[in-house]
């Protein structure tokens, strides 16, 4: 990724975000920030920067809003119709190289 940016909402279907903040702070390999202002229950998401290459594997859209895989609640629902993402070989041969 290129950049990354948090994305809060004031309402479940905001179709506009109210807040963009770039994630620049670093810890080893994850990004991080911190907003004294947010509460939990704070609506979220991310936008991620970077090549749209899908031969690389590289698939990133800032157009679309990225759901927190370590969320603790999601509100709202996802529209059946929604692309999906199908793991290919290479994504495949990725996660046994790690062991996952």
């Amino acid at each position: 990724a290129t950049g990354v940016e948090l994305c809060l909402f004031d309402e479940v279907h905001g179709a506009v975000e109210s807040a963009k903040i770039p994630m620049i702070e670093r810890a080893g390999e994850v990004l991080h920030v911190f907003i004294p202002e947010v509460r939990p229950g704070q609506l979220y998401g991310y936008r991620v920067y970077g090549p749209s290459e899908p031969q690389r594997g590289l698939r990133f859209n800032p157009a679309k809003v990225l759901m927190d895989p370590y969320a603790k609640a999601v509100t709202g629902e996802v529209p059946s119709a929604a692309p999906t993402i199908v793991p290919t070989a290479s994504v495949a041969s990725a996660r046994r190289a790690f062991g996952r």
